[in-house]
Parts: structure tokens; sequence; C-alpha cells
């Protein structure tokens, strides 16, 4: 049975050893964190050191560029408050990597080009299991941001993740969540607004030569955050796009 939570939960997409796990351990300082990967195996680790500090940590296997997937995901999460109300939601992020395809413009096939456009990246490639609800003990082990000069061996193309997609999927399911938590009384020093947060590199905002594919997709995301902000900013959600290489 999964447990419940009286406090505004955390949803963390994309968990691991790198940038995924630091996010993982800040917000759960504060509140219970909700981790998301493809894999039960990924989230093994983060969750019991955060169980073991104290926090409280619950692992979903989700494969968010799959519409059918992220929504069972989230008619779970809907029933994680009290007594199985829907929680509310302090914060939703969405950390993906990117198809990592580094090449001259005029060598990129058409299936390299699209999938860095829809790649959701090194995000934990093996199957998804058929395993339901899965208490945390232990976190994602999703994989890093690689930096240009780093690019797993031998692999000039993964497949596609569709990032862009991911993106669409989860904002749509967490922007719900996020407006039905918006504080009525914002006077308070301990009041934030909900926050959507996106998590990019440095191809978010420069596209470097032999980057096309790569870029591309970046700034698509990029492109999403700020058109949510200025849509969702009014209405009391935070949406914000960092960049964080490495």
């Amino acid at each position: 049975m999964a447990p419940t939570f009286d406090k505004p939960i955390a949803i963390i997409q994309g968990v691991g050893p790198g940038t995924g796990s630091c996010i993982a351990r800040k917000f759960a300082e504060k509140y219970p964190v909700i981790l998301l990967s493809r894999t039960p195996a990924n989230y093994e680790g983060i969750a019991s050191e955060i169980e073991k500090a104290g926090g409280q940590a619950l692992g979903i296997p989700t494969d968010v560029s799959d519409e059918a997937s992220i929504k069972a995901t989230f008619d779970k999460i809907k029933t994680l408050g009290p007594n199985g109300t829907q929680p509310k939601v302090a914060a939703a992020v969405l950390n993906g990597a990117g198809s990592f395809v580094r090449k001259p413009f005029l060598e990129l096939t058409t299936d390299e080009f699209l999938n860095g456009y829809e790649a959701c990246g090194y995000v934990s490639l093996s199957p998804l299991p058929p395993t339901p609800l899965s208490p945390l003990h232990q976190l994602p082990l999703h994989q890093p941001h690689l930096p240009p000069s780093q690019p797993p061996s031998g692999v000039t193309n993964l497949p596609p993740q569709k990032n862009s997609r991911s993106a669409f999927f989860f904002s749509q399911l967490t922007l719900p969540l996020l407006l039905d938590s918006v504080p009525t009384d914002t006077s308070s020093k301990e009041s934030y607004p909900p926050t959507l947060i996106f998590t990019g590199a440095t191809a978010s905002v420069k596209g470097s030569a032999r980057f096309a594919s790569f870029a591309t997709g970046k700034w698509a995301v990029r492109a999403l955050a700020q058109s949510l902000g200025r849509e969702f900013g009014p209405r009391g959600v935070h949406v914000g796009h960092a960049v964080i290489d490495g």
C-alpha cells in the first residue's frame, strides 16, 4: 500500500548520480519527494539516503515520454494526499538530458535530427517493467548530462525518448496540480508559489557548431518554459528554466 502525505510534495523526474540526485536531496529537506524513473533499479541509492536522513520518498516507475505511462503515474499521485485525496504540490522538476549527436549538419540523417529534437537522452534506456507503485527506499540512477567531450563510448545516437514530448506531457499533468496548490494567503514568509522547473544546458541558449540536433531539442524545451511562465505566472504558478551543465 502506498504511503500518503500530509505535507505538500515535490515531483522529481530524472533522478541520477549528478544533477538529479542533488535536486532530490535539496527538495527532500523540506518536502516528501515523488521520484519518477523508467526502472525501479534506478531509484535505489538516493531514496535510502533520504529516508535515513528522516525524509520521505516514493518511487514510481514511469516513462515520461509515453502518454499512457505518465497518465497512470499521475492518477496514483492524485491519491497520495490525506485519506486518498489529492496532495498539494510544491514543485515539479523535469530533469532531462538530450540525445547526444555531434556531427556536421550536412551529415545528419533525418532520424538523428528528429531524435535530438525529441530525445530525452541518457535517462534510463532499459525497458519499463510492469511493476506498479513501488515505495522508495532508494532513487533512480538517471544518467547525468554528459558534456560534449564525453559521449558514451561508441555511441553517437540514442533511441528517441522524446524530450519535447516528455516536457509537454509532464507540464500538462503537473500544472493542474500546481494551480490547485496556489496559496490563498500569500502574506506568510513561508508561502512560496508552486513551481515548475525544467533543467537545460548551455545548448538551451547557444547552438554550437555540429550540435544542430542537440541544440534544437534544448531550445524547444526552453521556449516551452518561457511560454508557460507567461501564461501561468499571473495565475500563481512560477515556471523556471535552469541551465545546468555536467
